[in-house]
């Protein structure tokens, strides 16, 4: 019997996987919303300093204390 070799890819990513920079997060973002293009539409920082990027998706994302990729609620 032989096995079928399974090619892992990007479409199983999680967010707080992907890689700490905004590219890498747009590129994430644009496979998660069927390939159609996503963009940041405003930056602006909480009362902590932490950099807050609000998307084109309506959604806004921010790196956390470990450099990786949360939503923000």
């Amino acid at each position: 019997m032989s096995q079928a070799f399974v090619k892992e890819n990007d479409d199983n990513e999680l967010l707080n996987h992907v890689q700490p920079t905004l590219v890498a997060l747009i590129r994430y973002l644009k496979q998660q919303n069927s390939g159609r293009n996503v963009y940041q539409t405003k930056s602006s920082a909480d009362d902590n300093g932490k950099e807050i990027f609000e998307m084109s998706n309506g959604l806004a994302y921010f790196l956390n204390d470990v450099n990786e990729w949360q939503m923000v609620f």
